[in-house]
């Protein structure tokens, strides 16, 4: 009987160590993006990204040397839920107001594009507003994008993103992780060259034509390690370096 109570009060004792040791590790947290292009400074910026008390974003601004692209998104929530964000241009003016629309955890309407996901929470569809869209299938080891635009030309493979398991995505921000939308957003911020999806952070990738000829590949190339998330990504195409980004984390 003694060593059964003792047996007991150990493991009790290691489940209380093991739940204390999880519940303390803190999540990590995107908190700076510095692009570097490799010849013209003046497209060089850095996005600060800010978080309220609760660690929903509050606001992300973007500064460099070129005044043009000086400006900052700001958001809003209700109930712990992200209801709108406003975008100001160089000069601090509003321009554009955005309006959340959800379904459960997801975000199915936002900006001018509304999202279709899957049972695993996956993109499956993003919608232009002049009804062009990308329709996306999920396998093991990539993820391919298929375009289809408005008029009679069919849809086609366009896009493939291969992922590179070994990395953690920096992208896939805490606590809108079921948000595509936001996650775009605060990319394309940086660069209208990235697709999405963030289970997995990315390798390689293909781009082809109506035609099905490859256009260009490329990769990003990810270099450093805090926690798993690089410290930096190289993103090159057909060889060339595009841009550099630096992370910083909480």
């Amino acid at each position: 009987m003694k060593k059964t109570l003792y047996l007991l009060l150990a493991i009790g004792i290691m489940a209380a160590c093991k739940k204390e040791s999880t519940s303390t590790d803190a999540p990590v947290i995107l908190k700076s993006i510095t692009y570097t292009h490799p010849s013209n400074a003046l497209l060089n910026r850095v996005y600060n990204i800010y978080r309220n008390a609760g660690k929903l974003i509050d606001s992300v601004v973007i500064t460099g040397s070129d005044p043009s692209v000086y400006k900052r998104l700001v958001f809003y929530h209700t109930a712990e839920r992200l209801d709108s964000v406003l975008q100001y241009n160089s000069s601090n003016t509003l321009s554009i107001r955005s309006i959340a629309t959800w379904s459960g955890n997801n975000l199915i309407a936002f900006w001018t594009l509304s999202y279709q996901y899957d049972s695993e929470n996956r993109l499956t569809r993003k919608t232009y507003s002049n009804g062009s869209f990308f329709r996306v299938e999920h396998f093991a080891d990539s993820s391919v994008f298929n375009y289809d635009a408005i008029g009679t030309d069919p849809e086609y493979k366009s896009y493939v993103q291969y992922y590179n398991k070994s990395v953690k995505n920096p992208f896939k921000i805490y606590k809108y992780e079921n948000a595509y939308a936001i996650n775009n957003l605060v990319f394309n911020a940086i660069s209208s060259d990235f697709h999405g999806l963030y289970t997995y952070a990315y390798g390689n990738f293909n781009e082809y034509n109506l035609a099905g000829s490859l256009t260009s590949k490329g990769t990003y190339s990810h270099s450093g390690n805090f926690k798993g998330y690089p410290l930096s990504s190289q993103y090159i195409v057909n060889g060339t370096t595009n841009y550099t980004l630096t992370f910083t984390y909480e």
